[in-house]
């Protein structure tokens, strides 16, 4: 008899999914579809059905669902460590980048003093001598 209710209660579900009806009898069976009796079978029978579909996502299926998440309140998080993990794959480069620039920029070039025969020049060193 269990066995029985539950085929039942699959066949409603997938006959569901696969018509239309009026408006009143699809709120009905809306109704029945959020009541907590036979959940599983439901969401077995509506997961059998979701793979029988053989239709690919477009650019519209994706606008419906992020209008429909906005609508019952999921909004896509980026978890905090993924943010500072992008964060820091910019900034680590950009410092590198940066210190490799002054680092470059701030290192002293060799110079070349010629002094004329009996001609005295004075130079000051980097590190004062």
């Amino acid at each position: 008899m269990e066995t029985d209710k539950k085929s039942q209660v699959s066949k409603i579900t997938k006959d569901y999914l696969q018509n239309r009806y009026s408006k009143n009898t699809e709120e009905d069976i809306q109704q029945w579809l959020i009541e907590d009796e036979y959940s599983a079978e439901k969401a077995q029978a509506s997961l059998e059905y979701w793979d029988t579909l053989k239709t690919k996502p477009n650019a519209k299926t994706r606008q419906v669902l992020k209008r429909v998440n906005a609508r019952i309140g999921i909004l896509k998080t980026i978890p905090l460590r993924r943010r500072l993990m992008r964060i820091a794959a910019v900034l680590i480069p950009a410092f590198i980048l940066l210190g490799g620039i002054y680092y470059f920029s701030r290192q002293d070039k060799m110079v070349r003093v010629i002094a004329a025969y009996g001609e005295t020049k004075h130079i000051l060193l980097p590190d004062s001598s």
